[in-house]
């Protein structure tokens, strides 16, 4: 699937004045220097597909995670994945999940590493809930998130 026309669908629709519980900040872009850190952190590598959309998306901190050289920042993935390990038990975030997003609601999308067949997925995660159906990429994560808002967004204009 080809990423450039799906990131201008994804920038279209998180487009501000919506009503969804957007934040108005922006992370910087990702270098090769955060990647590389965040990478090393996790010890996994980030999906190219994933690192693509945040370097062409005017929008991508709307929803994911910051992915730039601001480690400090509480909407960094480091950031937000070392406080959601921190939570008592029955709400941390499981440990071979990575939360992706920024978690409205304490509810994520999370990158999951299934260690019997070697591959990565993505999938919803929130605290006593089942976990969501698996997506294997980030194109058809995106694709499914950006149908769903397309879609409730030409509901309110109905």
């Amino acid at each position: 699937m080809e990423l450039m026309p799906l990131i201008a669908r994804f920038d279209a629709v998180m487009s501000p004045g919506l009503d969804y519980p957007l934040c108005p900040d922006y992370p910087p872009r990702p270098t090769r220097q955060s990647i590389g850190r965040i990478e090393t952190h996790f010890g996994i590598a980030l999906p190219p597909a994933l690192i693509e959309v945040a370097l062409h998306s005017r929008s991508f901190g709307r929803w994911f995670a910051g992915l730039g050289p601001d480690y400090t920042s509480l909407r960094h993935i480091i950031r937000i994945n070392s406080y959601c390990r921190r939570r008592r038990r029955s709400r941390a975030i499981p440990k071979y999940l990575i939360a992706f997003n920024v978690g409205f609601f304490y509810c994520f999308d999370a990158r999951h590493y299934n260690h019997q067949t070697g591959e990565y997925f993505i999938r919803y995660w929130s605290p006593g809930m089942e976990e969501g159906d698996p997506y294997c990429s980030v194109a058809e994560y995106l694709e499914v998130c950006v149908k769903g808002w397309e879609t409730a967004r030409r509901g309110r204009r109905g």
